[in-house]
């Protein structure tokens, strides 16, 4: 169920006047005991003064520490919620000023042979305030706003640009763009693909979309029919994250991907047991006789490489050789790369 700001400040109100309420009860029962002592005239002992007056202060501190949790728990809460609230405004609002703030970076997918890039998987970025807000943050802010079908398209023309400038140091060089299940509901988004295409000159062959299980397991049937017009395209599709869910052959054999991507859990998977590194390197020749390459997800360390090369994966992407990086270093490192190769 949704709510709305007046919800949440109705509900602040009466938090607020239930703490009100639990002090003035703490001081009435403190008064009527001392009331009580005098109407009745009880004496009692300095002993036993000081131990009632001891235990008087003990429940009194624990309580007033108590309703200052409390209230320092729902002051914490509310500016939370009115942070979070900014957020989503300031988001909204630089999506409808034409994705202000909103930048693409990419990060280099390497042959697991020799460490050349052979492409790249485009990652959308955005500013907040001067920091980065992470992607696990603001993307379900926008799907959940329904505006995921704009981003997505702005997020594909910005690949396709950045592609064809690397082009032009790597002929062969592929960027991967990421597609959410709301966006298989686009019915344009296809027509959009290929109209950006032809607007940059830009063959589909350098274009790779990275789709997740999700995708494939919740819309089948728009699902197959957007990959048959990417196919048309000679767009390839990649199947990402693949070992985070219900991963089974039958989406390796239903789907027409091209690249699987393993998900990084499988690779700390390998690095458990024998039986399990066993496991996942007869994965990965499984995919090979489907005839899709494979990436891991994840590898940062050197330890992690050699099993990944062992196991027999065709590509790797993750910090042990780039970090994701700006589209100036991205196309600075391509020029280089070019450079040494054609020396």
């Amino acid at each position: 169920m949704k709510t709305s700001h007046k919800d949440h400040t109705h509900s602040s109100t009466q938090k607020s006047h239930r703490l009100g309420i639990q002090a003035k009860m703490m001081l009435t029962m403190i008064s009527s005991l001392v009331v009580v002592l005098v109407i009745t005239g009880i004496v009692l002992s300095k002993q036993a003064q000081k131990e009632l007056f001891r235990y008087m202060n003990r429940d009194i501190t624990s309580q007033a520490m108590s309703i200052r949790d409390d209230i320092d728990s729902y002051l914490g809460n509310l500016q939370k919620i009115q942070e979070i609230s900014t957020m989503e405004s300031h988001l909204i609002e630089n999506i409808l000023n034409g994705m202000e703030n909103f930048r693409i970076v990419v990060q280099p997918v390497v042959s697991t042979k020799d460490g050349i890039p052979q492409g790249a998987e485009s990652l959308l970025r955005w500013r907040f305030q001067g920091e980065e807000i992470s992607p696990a943050d603001f993307i379900p802010i926008i799907e959940k706003a329904h505006m995921i079908h704009q981003v997505g398209r702005w997020v594909f023309t910005q690949a396709v640009h950045a592609c064809v400038r690397l082009l032009t140091y790597a002929p062969d060089f592929y960027l991967t763009v990421n597609v959410s299940l709301q966006q298989l509901d686009d019915e344009g988004f296809v027509d959009f693909i290929a109209q950006t295409l032809r607007k940059y000159d830009l063959s589909g062959e350098h274009i790779v979309l990275e789709l997740t299980e999700s995708c494939m397991d919740n819309q089948p049937e728009k699902l197959e029919q957007f990959v048959k017009a990417c196919g048309d395209l000679n767009i390839r599709i990649a199947l990402d994250d693949f070992g985070s869910g219900y991963s089974s052959m039958r989406v390796l054999l239903r789907y027409p991907s091209s690249i699987i991507k393993l998900d990084r859990s499988l690779l700390l998977e390998m690095t458990d047991s024998y039986e399990k590194n066993g496991f996942i390197t007869s994965l990965v020749y499984a995919c090979h006789q489907f005839g899709k390459k494979v990436c891991m997800e994840g590898v940062e360390t050197e330890f992690q490489y050699e099993l990944v090369k062992e196991a027999g994966c065709d590509l790797i992407q993750g910090f042990y050789y780039y970090r994701p990086m700006e589209l100036e270093q991205a196309y600075h490192l391509a020029a280089k790369l070019h450079g040494e190769k054609e020396s």
